[in-house]
């Protein structure tokens, strides 16, 4: 496993080449096609405002032309995505988390996963989760993938309108890893707000790490438990991952198993046509992400074997 980018970087120079040959092809493709729907467009509102002398076909035209146009020509992008993925996205994975880690971009963690580890309250009328995972580091197994859970909702106007529009629950990654023990209930580390969640049968349960106490809030339905799996060094190694991601994680103690959500605006794991996929900036962000939470299973000190446990570790999906 390599964690030196500059060393990750040199052995992708072929296949960087190759992929952005690959763009520079689709591009040329995208650019040519655009054009054509947009002459098309354009030149068939002309025919109409000729046949009727209306200036509207024309306008509409134009519209039409400046919208289709650069639609058309941006709709190879999906083919370069799923080429840099296979090509260079797989291959960071696997020098960052092991020859054996699994990287499969149009799966991901499964939404019933995502409804039961206990750290959203709102069910999704709409979830997507892509770019999944899986690896191993040490003797702990762990999987991540993008998700992204959106509620619906509906407004009235004074006038009786009504809108609907999307809100989101959660967007960034969900990271699981084997806890290496069977939990007897459900605890929950949650942001530290004024505004409490329902957590079911859970309840608040007070920690004493004042710099803890003011990040998180901790809610389970065996208060006992949580204040064993939630030692002052795991605390503390908590408040450092905080840190490290921004000051924006919860996590939950589930099926055997932690839960941590990171969230995280940017659309990962992707390359565009109009920019070169060999930018090192790009490729040392996602070569960063990767290891960044691979890192968890260290940061937590997940390899630590404190506790039995009646069956080896799987992971929800």
């Amino acid at each position: 496993m390599e964690n030196d980018f500059e060393s990750v970087r040199r052995t992708l120079s072929d296949a960087l080449d190759e992929v952005e040959g690959k763009r520079l092809e689709l591009r040329k493709k995208g650019c040519r096609n655009g054009l054509i729907v947009a002459a098309v467009l354009l030149g068939s509102a002309a025919a109409v405002t000729l046949w009727t002398g209306s200036p509207a076909a024309l306008i509409v035209g134009a519209v039409a032309a400046l919208v289709a146009g650069p639609l058309t020509a941006n709709a190879p992008s999906s083919e370069l995505n799923r080429y840099y993925k296979q090509r260079i996205v797989t291959r960071i994975v696997r020098a960052v988390c092991g020859e054996q880690a699994t990287f499969d971009p149009a799966d991901g963690i499964a939404e019933e996963t995502f409804r039961t580890c206990g750290l959203f309250d709102t069910r999704p009328d709409r979830y997507r989760s892509e770019d999944l995972v899986c690896g191993r580091s040490g003797q702990t197994p762990f999987r991540f993938a993008e998700v992204h859970a959106q509620e619906r909702r509906t407004t009235t106007d004074s006038k009786g309108r009504t809108r609907t529009h999307w809100v989101d629950i959660f967007r960034g990654f969900l990271f699981l890893a084997d806890f290496h023990k069977d939990f007897r209930g459900r605890t929950i580390v949650c942001r530290d707000s004024w505004f409490r969640l329902r957590f079911d049968d859970c309840r608040r349960v007070r920690l004493e790490d004042p710099q803890f106490e003011q990040l998180f809030d901790v809610y389970s339905n065996d208060a006992v438990e949580a204040r064993y799996l939630l030692s002052p060094s795991t605390m503390e190694r908590l408040v450092r991952l905080d840190t490290r991601f921004r000051r924006g994680i919860t996590a939950s103690f589930h099926r055997s198993c932690i839960v941590v959500a990171i969230p995280d605006p940017t659309n990962h794991f992707e390359a565009g046509l109009w920019r070169s996929v060999s930018r090192t900036d790009r490729l040392e962000r996602e070569f960063d992400t990767i290891r960044t939470l691979k890192g968890i299973v260290e940061d937590l000190d997940l390899n630590t074997r404190i506790w039995s446990k009646t069956a080896p570790g799987t992971l929800p999906e």
